[in-house]
């Protein structure tokens, strides 16, 4: 019996990044209601904000269906795996859930062998990194990691806007083009603001309450912000075309980290 145990631990070790997030996708897409939510329309938006609304307006949402999972494809990313690194480019493949709230995303460097894949599901966050998809490099866990993997899923309402209408936010209007979030999940508490433009479209979030890694198993809240550059039309919606993220760090300043370009959004109905 204990040599069969190794081995399946072994074998759940030695498991790819592409082949975890193949696996942990499929667990969370089983989980997702099959039920229709309904339709975006005046009664479904009542509880939102006026900003929120005008942005499901403007996004071209309204009356559509209410898809409670995507699949985000990502036609270019680049990653900077610490601060004075350079630049990397990768391959990405990504699906969010509003029901059960989760995200997960597969990264692959293209100049180099390694592989990672990033969770938040079932009020759980984790990274984990590979060389050669076998060999792990980077692996993190626990409150400080889970929250700030919970904070990425939350920066990330306006691709799937399902989320928006879900009982674990709330949502204030500040004032204008600017709304504050708070998302109650599992044990962690966070907040986060949005700004829109004049059109009603996306273009920051920013967010006190994301853990930055300094290494060694130690971490510290710092302002994490995610910018929207450029919008384009997909399948009949505005869904932006370039994001990136960034820190501000105390001493050197803005520490810019993510870039992508998005292919499109894809519901899965």
């Amino acid at each position: 019996m204990k040599k069969w145990w190794w081995i399946a631990l072994i074998a759940v070790a030695c498991q790819s990044p592409e082949k975890m997030y193949e696996s942990e996708k499929s667990a969370l897409m089983a989980r997702v209601p099959a039920v229709q939510e309904g339709v975006f329309d005046s009664a479904t938006i009542a509880p939102l904000p006026p900003t929120l609304q005008k942005y499901l307006l403007a996004a071209g949402y309204m009356g559509r269906p209410i898809e409670l999972q995507a699949q985000v494809q990502w036609e270019q990313a680049w990653l900077k795996v610490g601060f004075g690194s350079e630049w990397g480019e990768m391959k990405m493949q990504q699906y969010n859930s509003a029901m059960p709230l989760g995200r997960l995303a597969h990264m692959e460097f293209l100049d180099m062998p390694l592989s990672g894949r990033d969770k938040y599901f079932d009020g759980e966050g984790e990274m984990k990194g590979k060389l050669f998809g076998l060999f792990p490099v980077i692996s993190g866990e626990g409150g400080a990691v889970t929250q700030s993997a919970l904070i990425t899923a939350f920066a990330e309402f306006m691709l799937l806007p399902a989320c928006m209408l879900q009982s674990y936010v709330t949502w204030e209007e500040i004032k204008a083009g600017h709304v504050r979030g708070t998302l109650k999940h599992d044990r962690f508490t966070v907040q986060g603001d949005f700004y829109f433009d004049e059109k009603g479209l996306f273009k920051r979030f920013e967010t006190q309450d994301r853990f930055y890694d300094l290494g060694k198993n130690k971490y510290k809240k710092l302002p994490y912000f995610i910018y929207v550059d450029a919008w384009k039309s997909h399948n009949g919606l505005q869904i932006p075309s370039s994001m990136r993220a960034l820190w501000q760090l105390p001493e050197e300043g803005a520490f810019e980290y993510f870039r992508g370009r998005l292919k499109g959004i894809e519901a899965i109905s």
